[in-house]
């Protein structure tokens, strides 16, 4: 005799999975990320082998900066489905996160294997060109990202970065101003707007740009409010800049940009000792922020009363922490591990 097997308990199990995957990603949206993994590891208490959720707590933990279980997530996803794009993707991004630029690039033409016309894996391998300084291949990838999808937002940016590394100003604007027709309500176009000003020099341009980016998103505006600060600091209006650095969240201390416009507002009040401080504050912070020395000047200080000498040393650090800042400024934007899958 046949044995009967209810078929109610598995379907109420799937769809409690799904409950929890929409929670997870609700809870996700408004920030609270905690709450959001501890939904997305319930769902896969209930079914180990579901890759959505999978693939959403990989993003959440790489937004909490634990990348290496992260990679365990979309690993568990590949092992599932060998062939899906999304965890590819999503480990090549994490990789990045970690520096692995090689095991990043991997992952990401394995990729492009599934699915060579996917716009989010040009626009990840034209990143990593980009990355590389390989100006070439990183603009084919990118103008294949914009043949297969022309209002990719983040493809305009990169491209952007790149025609400013081959000197193309113009150009350059002419994407990031395509990038704010398409996504006038997006911060990140915004300050890449303003970014790309303060390169251009047009510093009323970059102050209107990041001011608009800190009014779309206010509760997440590190780099805007660095960028408004030194377009201030290079209109002349030191006390505005000056009180915008006083009230900055504590959070951006640990950034190198928040202490080379420190530096450049104590250097342009003639606080050459002050300036000083902040320009090895920021040399360091660079340091670490890029795993690479960033060449310094000579370090051994002046006499305190040797006011020439305080001036001459700030100036030196300035031009040092210049080319930190520069550096940066290039890249424009970076990729999230959700980006545009």
């Amino acid at each position: 005799m046949a044995t009967f097997e209810p078929k109610i308990t598995r379907i109420e199990s799937a769809t409690s999975v799904q409950s929890k995957i929409q929670s997870g990603r609700d809870l996700a949206k408004q920030g609270r990320l905690e709450e959001a993994l501890a939904e997305f590891e319930a769902a896969l208490k209930l079914d180990p082998n579901t890759k959505v959720a999978h693939l959403a707590a990989g993003a959440v933990k790489a937004r909490l900066h634990r990348e290496d279980e992260a990679l365990k997530h979309f690993r568990e996803v590949l092992r599932i489905d060998p062939l899906n794009l999304q965890a590819h993707l999503r480990a090549a991004r994490v990789l990045l996160a970690k520096r692995e630029i090689d095991r990043a690039q991997e992952f990401a033409e394995s990729a492009q294997r599934i699915d060579p016309q996917s716009p989010a894996v040009h626009l990840f391998l034209g990143h990593l060109a980009l990355i590389r300084k390989d100006l070439a291949t990183a603009k084919k990838h990118l103008t294949q990202a914009l043949t297969f999808n022309p209002r990719l937002v983040r493809a305009r940016l990169q491209m952007a970065a790149v025609l400013r590394n081959e000197g193309k100003l113009d150009e350059a604007l002419a994407q990031v101003n395509a990038a704010v027709r398409i996504a006038p309500d997006n911060a990140v176009v915004f300050d890449a707007l303003g970014k790309l000003q303060l390169i251009r020099k047009d510093f009323n341009s970059a102050r209107e740009a990041f001011e608009k980016a800190i009014t779309l998103q206010p509760g997440d505006d590190q780099e805007s409010l660095i960028g408004l600060t030194e377009a201030l600091i290079e209109e002349g209006q030191l006390d505005r800049a000056e009180e915008m650095l006083r009230k900055a969240p504590a959070r951006l201390e640990s950034r190198p940009g928040i202490h080379k416009v420190w530096g450049d507002l104590y250097e342009k009040r003639g606080l050459y000792p002050e300036a000083v401080e902040e320009y090895k504050a920021a040399q360091v912070l660079a340091e670490k922020y890029t795993g690479t020395p960033v060449e310094s000047a000579e370090t051994s200080l002046p006499a305190a009363d040797d006011l020439a000498g305080w001036k001459a040393l700030a100036g030196e650090l300035r031009k040092s922490t210049d080319a930190f800042r520069d550096s940066v400024r290039l890249q424009l934007t970076g990729i999230s591990v959700e980006a545009d899958d």
